[in-house]
């Protein structure tokens, strides 16, 4: 039983070894979306979108292992199913003879999971609101396009679903934004 429960260990490591890079990659590649939100590089955004995206689909994959492997070591421990990880831990370091180094690998790669999760957290709630206007200029400019080209009486669709009565000279504002 003690030699599966470490062999799962060392599994657990290493699948928390590949997630804790995956996600500073996200923190990468989030700090790039930021840099290109900025200076509205829209190939650079579709780019590092999509690197986004797989290095999440590589994650979930990640997290499905890891929570296969931390459902065994649960039910092998007799514990509840719905332990943390941490949790996990806890109970990990409390088996006599359970080797010390092992349970300080994992409790440091546990921990840089979480710091790096929450970075990007962080830097994601920051690049929010940086898309959140940049799409508010892009339709602001669509409703002015439509309310130019289609006179008003014909009632054109704009963005919102209206046909705002705006004025020519209200054009410089939509069009030359600043955050």
């Amino acid at each position: 039983m003690m030699t599966d429960t470490i062999r799962d260990v060392q599994k657990l490591q290493q699948v928390l070894t590949v997630e804790a890079g995956l996600i500073h990659q996200l923190v990468a590649l989030t700090e790039q979306e930021r840099t290109a939100l900025q200076v509205e590089g829209l190939a650079e955004l579709t780019v590092v979108t999509r690197e986004k995206e797989a290095a999440l689909h590589q994650l979930t994959e990640r997290e499905t292992v890891r929570g296969q492997i931390v459902a065994g070591l649960v039910e092998r421990l007799n514990l509840a199913p719905n332990v943390s990880l941490s949790e996990l831990l806890f109970h990990l370091e409390q088996i006599p003879g359970f080797p010390d180094d092992l349970i300080a690998g994992l409790t440091a790669l546990y921990q840089e999971v979480v710091s790096a999760m929450e970075q990007l957290l962080i830097l994601n709630h920051g690049n929010r609101p940086i898309l959140e206007t940049g799409l508010a200029r892009v339709n602001a400019t669509f409703d002015y396009l439509a309310a130019v080209i289609v006179p008003h009486e014909a009632g054109a669709y704009t963005a919102s679903g209206q046909n705002p009565a705006r004025s020519k000279a209200a054009a410089g504002n939509m069009l030359n934004w600043q955050i």
